[in-house]
């Protein structure tokens, strides 16, 4: 990867279910149709209703000695004897992270490989063209794969490592397909989605409404709009987060704010995450530059929404790392809060949560954050509370899951940090902006 100077290449395992062994547990299925029945046998096998060909007996059942697609246990088995061989059998002795089970990394003298696992596609990033050979090959003979390739593209992303080890990832051919099946010919592009149309936006109403939403493929068109922004559109998380809410009864104010989502991204479908591997300090964190810059490029914002029609206030945060955003969330408070204070105090908790799931999968790869992760909030008020171990009338009723902040600040893990608003990277994820200010927000979201 980009710091570490790591190359990416990929792996796609063939029929991986099909070469993990079955455990304990025996399994029978029937032949599939059109297979040839068995010659006739003793009745000490498992058998099905139904005579053979033959007329004799009856037909065999098969026992699964491997797994198989559609089983309950395929992907656990194929999971664990995937992991049994990193980790045990081969030579270069893989650690897998215990803060998620889906990475492994091996490290040594001149070479150093971590290997992601999305089911039966495997991304490599390493250093040490031998030692990645050696690896391949008895990676190769284990398991029946296709040869490694630099990584192009993975689960529909397009992934560009450059030669200075920066990365871009973006969405291009999947919003083209989503736009040549869901936009109307000579519809026109949009630049912004309108937030008019977001903030007002409401389930149906009447059952003629209800009538006319059914026409559309609503859930069909919010699920791909939802992918996009999970996986590396961050500018639309809050709109499809909005969007999600009216699955279920959709007016069609709805469907038409979907389209212009869509027709958003297509006219700015170029535009990517970008990752460049190099420490920068925000505007607004200078005094704590140090505390940024031992820790990677280490930066974190979260934001809370109060105050509008919904009784649970929107929030969200963005983590950026070495310069580049790596988590981002657009949801919902499980917290009824009455002030804003309460609100800005609960997100930056939920942030927390996020702030150390990353703390310990970047130690787990080999990145170790140090001591105080500095935390951006818009307001002094939740700072106080944070770095205040008292109770007031104004915070006596919290709920204690939002003391987290307190506690890690508190540990001295976090160091929460006062941003004005139009330096708060995520702002976007809390409610629709004006024209103006959210493309000055996406320009640190996405290239």
């Amino acid at each position: 990867m980009c710091r570490r100077k790591l190359r990416l290449r990929q792996i796609d395992v063939s029929n991986a279910f099909t070469q993990a062994h079955m455990d304990d547990v025996d399994v029978f299925v029937e032949p599939p149709q059109g297979f040839e029945d068995w010659e006739c046998c003793s009745s000490k096998h498992p058998t099905r209703t139904g005579q053979c060909k033959c007329g004799k007996g009856l037909s065999y059942l098969l026992h699964l000695k491997r797994a198989l697609y559609g089983t309950k246990q395929a992907s656990r088995l194929w999971q664990g004897t995937l992991c049994n061989f990193l980790v045990n059998e081969c030579s270069f002795k893989f650690k897998q992270s215990k803060a998620d089970p889906c990475l492994f990394r091996a490290a040594g003298d001149g070479f150093e490989i971590i290997c992601g696992v999305y089911v039966d596609d495997i991304i490599l990033a390493y250093r040490g063209e031998d030692a990645f050979k050696r690896f391949e090959g008895e990676f190769r003979k284990r398991f029946e794969s296709t040869p490694s390739e630099p990584l192009k593209w993975f689960l529909g992303m397009a992934i560009d490592q450059h030669e200075d080890f920066s990365i871009h990832v973006g969405h291009e051919l999947s919003i083209q397909k989503m736009a040549d099946k869901f936009i109307p010919q000579n519809t026109v592009t949009r630049d912004f989605p309108s937030n008019e149309l977001f903030s007002k936006l409401d389930r149906a109403q009447t059952d003629v409404e209800r009538a006319v939403a059914q026409e559309y493929s609503y859930a069909s068109l919010v699920g791909a709009l939802l992918y996009i922004s999970v996986m590396s559109r961050p500018d639309v998380a809050y709109h499809t987060s909005i969007l999600a809410k009216f699955l279920h009864d959709p007016s069609p104010d709805c469907y038409k704010a979907a389209l212009q989502l869509l027709q958003y991204l297509h006219s700015t479908k170029n535009k990517r995450m970008y990752f460049s591997g190099k420490v920068q300090i925000p505007d607004g964190c200078g005094a704590h530059a140090k505390d940024i810059e031992q820790n990677c490029g280490f930066v974190a914002y979260s934001d809370s929404s109060w105050g509008n029609k919904y009784p649970y206030p929107m929030f969200g945060y963005g983590i950026y790392l070495y310069g580049g955003l790596i988590s981002y969330a657009s949801k919902q408070l499980k917290t009824v809060a009455f002030s804003s204070c309460e609100a800005e105090y609960a997100a930056a908790s939920y942030a927390c949560k996020e702030i150390e799931f990353v703390r310990n999968v970047c130690a787990d790869m080999g990145v170790i954050l140090q001591g105080r992760l500095v935390l951006c909030v818009d307001n002094t008020a939740a700072i106080d509370i944070a770095h205040d171990v008292g109770v007031s009338a104004r915070t006596k009723h919290f709920d204690r899951a939002i003391h987290y902040l307190r506690d890690l600040t508190q540990l001295r893990r976090i160091l929460p940090l006062f941003v004005d608003t139009h330096r708060q990277r995520a702002d976007g994820y809390t409610k629709a902006l004006d024209k103006s200010t959210f493309n000055r927000w996406v320009s640190h979201v996405v290239h």
